[in-house]
């Protein structure tokens, strides 16, 4: 049997990450009706400006996510939203908004389509990962439009310590991590999900990057 997950407590600053649903609800189970379509990681503390289509009846999860990664992924990517989000007692939240709960389901957001969504940490990802699982049978092909960039911990690829989405067919430049002893993997590999992170200016090496270019068939 393979081994089981290792559940471990992240470093400061975190990743949070944003889960897109399609279906009813974000409720993910085997012959359920959902299932997790992409996830989206965001550095705790940054701003960040994402794009995605005109609200539209007619504009599914599946055309609008791709969005979210990579704003060239189509013209119809022109409505901006701008948010920053932090983690305070394992729980992601809107310093602009802190009574809002960002880890409940939120239907049918206007954002993206008619995806559902809630932002995990990875900690509750790591905890609960049927978050990212499901077969809704009608957006199944969406899931193959993203590709993940997994870093884990230990050599047997067990405990997680970052995701970094990409779409099929786009270039994912990842910067060089320092050379330091000091900075687990979640602390390095941090700046692959935001190279422009604030605290990446004393966690990369100078401008060096590796380009990562994948598709799904």
């Amino acid at each position: 049997a393979p081994p089981e997950p290792v559940v471990a407590a992240s470093k400061n600053p975190e990743v949070c990450y944003s889960i897109n649903y399609a279906g009813e609800g974000c409720e993910t189970r085997v012959g359920g009706d959902s299932s997790a379509v992409s996830v989206k990681g965001y550095v705790a503390g940054e701003s960040y400006e994402v794009f995605g289509p005109p609200a539209s009846d007619n504009v599914t999860c599946l055309d609008a996510i791709p969005c979210q990664v990579d704003r060239a992924s189509s013209a119809d990517c022109t409505v901006e939203h701008n948010f920053t989000h932090t983690v305070d007692a394992g729980q992601v939240v809107n310093p602009e908004s802190p009574g809002y709960n960002m880890s409940e389901c939120h239907i049918d957001s206007d954002w993206y389509g008619d995806c559902n969504w809630l932002y995990k940490t990875l900690d509750e990802i790591k905890a609960e990962p049927e978050l990212l699982l499901g077969d809704y049978s009608p957006d199944l092909e969406a899931r193959d439009e993203f590709i993940y960039l997994a870093f884990y911990e230990d050599d047997s690829c067990t405990d997680l310590a970052t995701i970094v989405t990409s779409l099929s067919g786009q270039t994912l430049s990842v910067p060089k991590a320092m050379n330091n002893p000091s900075l687990t993997c979640a602390e390095a590999s941090l700046c692959a999900v935001d190279p422009a992170a604030g605290i990446c200016a004393d966690r990369v090496d100078g401008e060096d990057t590796v380009n990562l270019d994948a598709i799904t068939r």
